[in-house]
Formats: C-alpha cells, structure tokens, sequence
C-alpha cells in the first residue's frame, strides 16, 4: 500500500475522451433520430442496450487481466465470481420475495 503518493491526471485528454466516446455518439444518435422519427418500439433496444452492456464490461474485464501488475491467481478470481454470483442470487431472491409478498399472493 503506497501512502503520500501524487499523481498527475491530464484533465483535458479525459475529458476529450469522455466526449468522444459518451457524448458524440449520444449527440449523433439523438439527431438520428430527430431526422428520421425513429420509432424505438419496432426494435429491441431494451435488449440491444443490454447486450452493449454485458459486451462493455466483457471487454473491461479482459483488460484488467491483461495487465501484468495485477497479481490475482486462480483461486481470487474464483472466489470473486463466486461472491458475485452469491450477491446476484440473493439480490433476486429478495426482490421476488418482496414482488409476491407486495402483489398479496402468498406462496407457502
């Protein structure tokens, strides 16, 4: 653990960046759309975003393991996917619960 460690961030390459890649492509998209009255409903984009997601943080997830700094083995990796996938069924039981508990039906 590194303590009383400085860094130089390069504010305007970031910010170039974050517009390049965020707002540019919402600026084109919403100007698309205004040019063409797309209608969004004809289409799946509830599932196209999700598949956009899951490939963004596909991708985020091969590049951290691609840098050779990280030091997890096998075993940590496991364990956070575990851990992971333990939140996520929890998270959904919950929320199932809570959804027929709400709705009035009891299921015993």
């Amino acid at each position: 653990m590194q303590l009383r460690t400085t860094t130089l961030v390069p504010v305007f390459s970031t910010i170039f960046q974050l517009a390049v890649t965020v707002v540019v492509p919402l600026a084109v998209g919403q100007l698309i759309r205004f040019l063409t009255n797309f209608e969004a409903s004809s289409y799946p984009i509830g599932i196209l975003g999700q598949i956009a997601l899951l490939f963004i943080i596909f991708v985020t997830f091969c590049q951290a393991f691609l840098n050779q700094d990280m030091q997890m083995n096998a075993h940590d990796i496991l364990t956070t996917v575990l851990l992971g996938e333990l939140i996520f069924v929890t998270h959904h039981f919950i929320f199932c619960k809570f959804t027929f508990l709400s709705t009035g039906l009891l299921f015993v």
